[in-house]
């Protein structure tokens, strides 16, 4: 319902897959249920529900609440706080954050700074601080964020991806990802046990090793990507792609058998767009 001073917005995304095999059980998944005010007048909104984590530091679907303020044409504030609903450990997780929106200055260039602590059953399970940077023209756009972690004082992603047109039709993209698989959490260390309470395994092993058994437990995966395409008439384009993917070795556990290094392994892809 839309009006001169306010914008709401009720949104439901939902996906149920049912299965016809004995034994068997269906699978639905809530995506996203929420609520969300728009003050045109004051520049301030606010949303309320299960919503996607896609800014800010967070990682994943969520339930909580986002809020942010507008004091300047260039200037934001936002706040963001609530329950990861993507990982399904018996551990009571809760997350809080801050970030400022910045831009556009020099009329192309945009971005943010956040931080952001989440907390596994009261210890720290992340705690972020990172930024976003943005680049806009008609010709050629960019995206880099970077997000790092204090707690255990290593990058959790590093991403860079650019995309440029050309006039006579050719255009170009590159992309640059470096992250850790999965994301870097105190939780990670849960990774093939059963008991997957961060409560009950502090009974057992100190802090620091279970940051250790995340970490040992935690990829690095590099994707690295470059492509052209060239429009040979107006009916036709001609494209090729390389990629190149490379994932690093895991330690293991006892409960969890070590990952081997996959080597670097290249795509290539042509196309003919008629």
């Amino acid at each position: 319902y839309r009006s001169e001073e306010f914008d709401n917005r009720f949104v439901v995304r939902d996906t149920h897959t049912n299965n016809f095999l004995t034994g068997q059980d269906d699978v639905n998944r809530l995506s996203s249920l929420y609520y969300e005010v728009k003050d045109r007048k004051r520049d301030y909104s606010a949303r309320l529900g299960r919503q996607p984590g896609s800014s800010g530091g967070v990682l994943g679907r969520f339930d909580g609440a986002t809020a942010g303020y507008n004091f300047s044409p260039k200037w934001r504030v936002n706040v963001v706080g609530g329950k990861p609903t993507d990982i399904s450990y018996d551990t009571d997780l809760k997350f809080h954050g801050a970030s400022v929106d910045l831009g556009p200055f020099a009329e192309h260039w945009g971005g943010s700074l956040y931080t952001m602590q989440q907390k596994a059953d009261g210890v720290t399970d992340r705690n972020a601080v990172g930024s976003e940077l943005r680049y806009f023209n008609p010709i050629f756009t960019m995206y880099g964020l970077f997000d790092y972690d204090t707690e255990f004082a290593t990058s959790n992603i590093i991403l860079l991806q650019g995309n440029w047109t050309g006039s006579g039709g050719t255009s170009a993209h590159v992309l640059f990802d470096r992250r850790k698989t999965p994301s870097l959490t105190l939780t990670n260390a849960l990774l093939g046990e059963t008991n997957t309470s961060i409560k009950s395994q502090l009974q057992t092993k100190s802090y620091d090793q279970l940051k250790q058994q995340a970490l040992d437990l935690t990829a690095t995966t590099d994707l690295h990507s470059v492509g052209v395409s060239q429009a040979l008439s107006t009916r036709w384009q001609l494209g090729f792609d390389v990629q190149s993917a490379h994932t690093s070795s895991t330690v293991g556990t006892v409960n969890q058998p070590a990952q081997q290094d996959s080597g670097d392994i290249y795509t290539y892809t042509g196309n003919v767009i008629g």
